[in-house]
C-alpha cells in the first residue's frame, strides 16, 4: 500500500486571526510575511474531501492573551510590529464540515 502524496499549500491570515479552511488532518509548518501578508504553510492531502475550519489568533508584543487553549507556531515581523501566531485548539479551535 502506498502513501498518499502530499503538498505544502499556503493559506493567507490578517491581524488579529481568523478562521482557515484547509484539508482535514493538515499539519502547520510555519507562519511567515511574503510581501506584506502573514501566510501559514502547511502539509495537506490535496485529495482529502474533508476540510477542517481551524481557528488562529495573532497576538502583537506586549499585548494579555489566554495561552491555555493555544498552541505556538511562529513569530513574524511585519511593517515594525512583530507578530506572534498561535493556533487555538480544544473545542472551540476547531470545526469539520464535510464538502458536498
Amino acid at each position: 500500500m502506498s502513501e498518499a502524496s502530499k503538498a505544502i499549500w499556503k493559506f493567507p491570515i490578517a491581524v488579529p486571526g481568523g478562521v482557515v479552511t484547509m484539508p482535514y488532518g493538515a499539519q502547520i509548518l510555519t507562519a511567515q510575511v511574503q510581501g506584506n501578508t502573514i501566510m501559514l504553510w502547511a502539509v495537506v492531502d490535496p485529495a482529502e474531501a474533508v476540510r477542517s475550519t481551524r481557528r488562529f489568533e495573532i497576538v502583537g508584543t506586549g499585548w494579555s492573551f489566554k495561552e491555555s487553549d493555544k498552541r505556538y507556531i511562529a513569530t513574524v515581523q511585519q511593517n515594525g510590529f512583530v507578530w506572534h501566531v498561535f493556533e487555538v485548539v480544544g473545542a472551540l479551535g476547531r470545526l469539520v464540515s464535510a464538502l458536498v
